[in-house]
């Protein structure tokens, strides 16, 4: 197992804020969820591009049931949502979206 996918959900958190910081992307985070709707994905990442719905999770766990069935509702209703692990970030995947929304958006050419 590579050893960066071995990061807990609050590491994979400061690279998220990180690269929002850094793209000029709104991150709305509720550090204690029980004070917001069961279910509800840890961040609502906000640019000029669009709106993300992601949840973050370790290597290897997936969304309890009801941030499963929130991700559902809100694709239903036509956001873009996704689950985030430590290989989504070693990838580049993580980036490449925070992209997509930031205000470089259209400016830069990912892979």
């Amino acid at each position: 197992l590579d050893g960066r996918l071995d990061m807990s959900e609050e590491k994979l958190e400061e690279h998220v804020r990180a690269l929002c910081a850094d793209l000029g992307v709104i991150r709305v985070h509720h550090r204690d969820s029980r004070t917001t709707t069961q279910g509800w994905p840890d961040d609502v990442l906000i640019g000029p591009g669009g709106i993300l719905f992601r949840e973050l999770k370790r290597t290897g766990r997936n969304p309890t049931r009801a941030q499963a069935a929130m991700l559902a509702a809100l694709a239903e209703a036509g956001a873009d949502v996704g689950t985030w692990r430590p290989e989504d970030l070693v990838s580049g995947r993580i980036a490449r979206e925070l992209t997509a929304v930031s205000r470089l958006a259209g400016r830069i050419r990912t892979p």
